[in-house]
């Protein structure tokens, strides 16, 4: 039997949390995978090629700030997962 909380109206109801939850991280995994990979500069030379200097293998070159840039994002999407999928009801802590 579901109880009624018309109190607590920011609490949801846990698949919910587990949905908004997952969608959250796969967001910010996905922004930090696209900001990794994003060539920031195009050059191309003369004839029609990209410039080789910017790419280290298949990795493309980024600015010194796209690292931290990209750990941010990580560590604040599961940071969000967690809090979002352990939030617990503040009618229980009693």
């Amino acid at each position: 039997m579901r109880t009624a909380l018309p109190h607590l109206p920011f609490i949801r109801p846990l698949p919910l949390r587990i949905a908004a939850a997952v969608l959250i991280l796969g967001a910010a995994l996905t922004g930090a995978a696209l900001l990794h990979y994003h060539v920031f500069v195009d050059h191309v030379r003369q004839d029609g090629q990209p410039d080789p200097t910017l790419f280290l293998g298949n990795i493309p070159v980024h600015p010194w700030w796209v690292d931290p840039a990209t750990l941010a994002i990580c560590v604040l999407g599961v940071t969000a997962f967690v809090g979002l999928l352990f939030a617990s009801r503040p009618d229980t802590l009693e």
